[in-house]
């Protein structure tokens, strides 16, 4: 009996809303966008942030979401949690409990990097990580 090709769900950050993503090609069955704490305000790692900038951030991921419903997408919005991370609550509530494969464009971001490399090892998950556009 053949066996089943894995789920493959794919992460988006708020500075990868690429027209033609690269992950899009690969048919992911689940699409996360993700308000990191990185980009919205990090309890670790502060940074003071324009609120036009977080404005312009959510705005534009919330359109993204809107134009990949409109091509059937199945699209998982997480918002940015204060004094949180998004991204872990991701791992820690819904990922841990899969076996998807995960995708994410290069994210040219060190601490990002970082931390996702730390959450697929803490929760043995694959990452593929795509060339960016």
């Amino acid at each position: 009996m053949p066996s089943r090709p894995r789920r493959r769900s794919l992460l988006v950050f708020p500075h990868q809303l690429f027209a033609e993503h690269p992950g899009l090609a690969e048919k992911p069955t689940q699409i996360y966008l993700i308000e990191d704490s990185l980009f919205f305000g990090d309890p670790h790692h502060p940074a003071r942030f324009h609120k036009q900038k977080l404005w312009l951030h959510r705005a534009s991921m919330k359109r993204y979401e809107a134009r990949l419903k409109e091509t059937g997408h199945n699209i998982t919005y997480l918002d940015h949690l204060p004094g949180g991370s998004s991204l872990q609550q991701l791992f820690e509530k819904t990922l841990q409990h899969t076996d998807e494969d995960l995708l994410v464009a290069e994210v040219h971001d060190f601490l990002l990097q970082k931390r996702l490399d730390r959450f697929c090892s803490l929760y043995s998950k694959n990452i593929e990580s795509l060339k960016t556009p």
